[in-house]
């Protein structure tokens, strides 16, 4: 891993000032088809938008391959977006996002964002319940990326996240239901969610 400018609070947790910090991975990761990707946060503050929570992103490739967790302003409303780059050459960070949730700062989150091939659909969960679905019209591109926590990708030097990032996991599965409903409780125990 690679730590940029990181500082780390009393309790030697990762605290990310919105500014100029972030951690990638010292290589490139290849995940492809089903995956599903896991966080547990709390934001300081309004999104840099789109703030990178956990992706991985190459855009500036045809097609711009990505995907991941972002921190969103939408319309003054804070939310999670997903970040996708498709085959066809477009890409989203702040729509296909959470519907039923608002994001407030100071609070801890837990979240999953899966990812479905054979569907094609994104499937969020929030502290251990499902959020929405969303039904992709495109497909989704994948390419070896570094991962990327703090910022919106390894390559971009903007869109830093403010707050603390306690843990990330991605999968190379979907996860059921049932096992994000088992990985919150975990998590609700070891961060006091």
């Amino acid at each position: 891993m690679h730590l940029s400018d990181v500082s780390f609070d009393s309790n030697s947790q990762i605290d990310f000032d919105g500014t100029n910090d972030f951690i990638n991975s010292s290589s490139a990761i290849h995940i492809i088809g089903d995956q599903s990707w896991e966080a547990v946060f709390h934001a300081d503050a309004a999104p840099d938008s789109p703030a990178g929570i956990i992706t991985n992103h190459k855009f500036n490739s045809s097609p711009p391959s990505n995907m991941g967790i972002n921190y969103v302003n939408q319309n003054g409303t804070y939310q999670l977006g997903a970040s996708i780059g498709f085959t066809d050459g477009t890409r989203v960070y702040d729509s296909h996002r959470t519907n039923n949730t608002t994001i407030s700062l100071n609070t801890k989150y837990h979240v999953v964002m899966t990812y479905d091939e054979v569907n094609n659909r994104l499937i969020w969960y929030i502290n251990g319940e499902l959020d929405t679905t969303h039904n992709l019209t495109k497909t989704p591109a994948f390419s070896n990326i570094q991962m990327c926590s703090g910022r919106w990708t390894a390559s971009y030097n903007d869109y830093y996240f403010n707050g603390k990032i306690y843990t990330t996991r991605v999968y190379n599965r979907t996860l059921t239901a049932d096992q994000v409903k088992q990985n919150y409780n975990v998590f609700k125990n070891r961060f006091n969610l």
